[in-house]
């Protein structure tokens, strides 16, 4: 099963006379969605490098998250970028966050997203701190 569900493309454009940084698409069961990037302007080092905007049914322009740049450390594509999403909006259940990684062609980026694994904690630490004398857990 393929955990892609989206697309990046990295070109500028206008679009009402905002100047974007690039465009892509989400598409899953619960969220479908086309969005842009604004240029995010900081001196903070961990600041994200563009703000995400998509238009609500009324066609009004909307932020909708957040894009932070990585370089990618090992692999086909050791040294290249990567960018880190953060989506978020008040009909969410939280934030979704997924990863835009290059591929062959130039500019064009997949955006993949995978379910964050709950690691399993020991049954001691786990129950750390419980009153033992209070009768069972269950």
């Amino acid at each position: 099963m393929s955990n892609v569900v989206g697309s990046l493309t990295l070109r500028e454009f206008k679009q009402n006379g905002e100047a974007f940084g690039g465009f892509g698409h989400l598409s899953m069961l619960a969220h479908q969605f086309k969005f842009g990037l604004q240029a995010f302007v900081s001196q903070n080092p961990n600041a994200p490098r563009f703000v995400a905007m998509a238009k609500t049914p009324d066609e009004r322009l909307i932020e909708i998250g957040k894009v932070w740049v990585k370089l990618i450390k090992q692999g086909e594509f050791e040294g290249k970028e990567m960018f880190s999403l953060t989506f978020d909006d008040a009909s969410f259940a939280r934030p979704l966050n997924v990863a835009a990684f290059p591929t062959a062609e130039p500019g064009i980026y997949e955006i993949v997203w995978q379910r964050p694994k709950q690691v399993a904690k020991p049954l001691a630490q786990a129950t750390a701190g419980a009153d033992t004398d209070s009768g069972p857990l269950f």
